[in-house]
């Protein structure tokens, strides 16, 4: 790190944010017609870690496997069943969500989109380049993590 300046480390910083934060949210503007980019987020982590597209996932499921608030669990379930992309129901076990016929649809055209802009990115990219640098992306925010929890 001696051979870095402090604003060489500034601006590589602020060349990351823009990245995350900038010129990825363009890119999510286009692509998400569908679904929000948030809404298609949360309705893939809510299949992936609860299996919802086969069941049911119990708010109080996904708040503790987020380590999120229930306040904001029920806040973000409202905002997708008002879209209309889920379901609210309760029985014994408390209060449940399934992920409607218009969710599922919105869902599949979404992915289609994806699938067909992901594409054409790798034809130019390479997949194997794309690949190591999701990889690289996910050390990255592994390192990050561990710094921003090191630091509380």
């Amino acid at each position: 790190m001696a051979n870095v300046s402090r604003e060489q480390l500034a601006q590589a910083g602020n060349e990351w944010l823009k990245l995350q934060f900038i010129t990825g949210a363009e890119h999510f503007k286009k692509i998400f017609s569908e679904v929000s980019t948030l809404d298609y987020l949360t309705l893939l982590l809510l299949r992936k870690d609860h299996g919802i597209h086969e069941s049911k996932a119990y708010l109080k499921d996904i708040a503790e496997s987020q380590d999120m608030p229930m306040s904001k669990v029920s806040k973000r379930v409202q905002k997708l069943q008002d879209a209309g992309y889920v379901d609210w129901k309760h029985d014994k076990g408390g209060t449940y969500i399934t992920i409607s016929k218009r969710g599922e649809g919105a869902m599949k055209l979404q992915e289609e989109k994806v699938a067909d802009f992901m594409s054409k990115t790798i034809e130019v990219y390479g997949y194997e380049e794309f690949i190591a640098m999701i990889e690289m992306r996910k050390k990255l925010h592994v390192v990050m993590d561990n710094i921003l929890e090191q630091e509380q």
